[in-house]
């Protein structure tokens, strides 16, 4: 992950094999950093490159040694986590550490390259 200033704007430059431009649909409800572009680089890897979340620090630092700091966060949480289970996505990596907590003491997840579209599987039965 790079960080630079664009144009007078803080941007985040991430190197991905997975992306999801799809679900970042949650920085439309303030959930995560604002999608700037996205690129393939290669066959491999696409270019992502998002606002930085300035003075954000991840919800581990942020709650230390004293595990009842997420408490407040938790709802927050929640709430992503269903606004991506409601339009049928998954994060695969929800952990502390993916999670960040600006200033506000609001979260917002700015690990979505974890996300994946859901799919109903049919199963047979004999």
């Amino acid at each position: 992950m790079l960080s630079w200033r664009m144009g007078g704007q803080s941007v985040i430059v991430k190197f991905v094999q997975r992306y999801s431009t799809e679900a970042h649909f949650c920085a439309d409800n303030d959930l995560a950093a604002h999608l700037l572009g996205t690129r393939q680089v290669t066959t491999c890897y696409s270019m992502v490159v998002m606002e930085e979340v300035c003075d954000a620090v991840s919800l581990r630092d942020y709650c230390g040694d004293n595990p009842t700091q997420m408490k407040p966060l938790q709802q927050e949480c929640e709430k992503v986590l269903n606004l991506l289970h409601d339009n049928n996505f998954c994060h695969g990596d929800f952990r502390d550490c993916n999670i960040l907590v600006v200033p506000s003491g609001r979260s917002k997840s700015l690990t979505l390259n974890g996300l994946a579209k859901s799919t109903k599987i049919n199963t047979l039965s004999s």
